[in-house]
């Protein structure tokens, strides 16, 4: 502490200044990502696909309006983050955590899309590996990506591949 009681002013780390202005730079993105997709639902209704048995019973103009209101909020926390906003920090935590939050409902929604676009829906690792070993020809590139730890499936899927039928 200082003479006149206040703590002294600490300068501010490199990582830290390096990953707040990263993180302005990818909520400013996104925002503007999001505001863009509303703005396309707000002028073309038919633009995106509706699937049935969506949760929020939304319309697309809805969606558009939503997403064009939290993506300028989203977009302008990342403009303000650099600048040191207590409240755009607040918004990058909430956003943060709530998109990494596991939704109630998520396989039937997986289910839905995979339906929606002619694909097929695997409920586990296993099942995906074995989809994939079924579809795959010689010659071809298989990338495997996922939320977690998914470099279980891919090596099943090599087990599989390398496996004589």
């Amino acid at each position: 502490m200082t003479p006149t009681g206040q703590h002294a002013a600490r300068e501010a780390s490199p990582w830290a200044t390096g990953f707040a202005a990263f993180a302005s730079v990818m909520m400013t993105m996104l925002g503007s990502f999001h505001a863009i997709m509303g703005l396309v639902a707000l002028l073309n209704d038919d633009f995106f696909v509706r699937l049935p048995n969506y949760t929020f019973r939304l319309d697309v103009t809805e969606w558009g309006w939503i997403h064009v209101i939290a993506g300028a909020i989203v977009g302008w926390a990342g403009i303000s983050l650099i600048s040191g906003r207590v409240w755009a920090r607040a918004v990058g935590i909430v956003g943060a955590f709530s998109s990494a939050r596991e939704q109630a409902g998520a396989a039937s929604r997986a289910r839905a899309l995979a339906e929606a676009v002619d694909g097929r829906y695997a409920k586990d690792g296993e099942e995906a590996a074995h989809i994939v070993a079924e579809l795959v020809s010689p010659g071809d590139v298989v990338l495997v990506m996922g939320a977690g730890d998914v470099r279980p499936v891919g090596e099943r899927l090599l087990e599989l591949l390398r496996t004589p039928v």
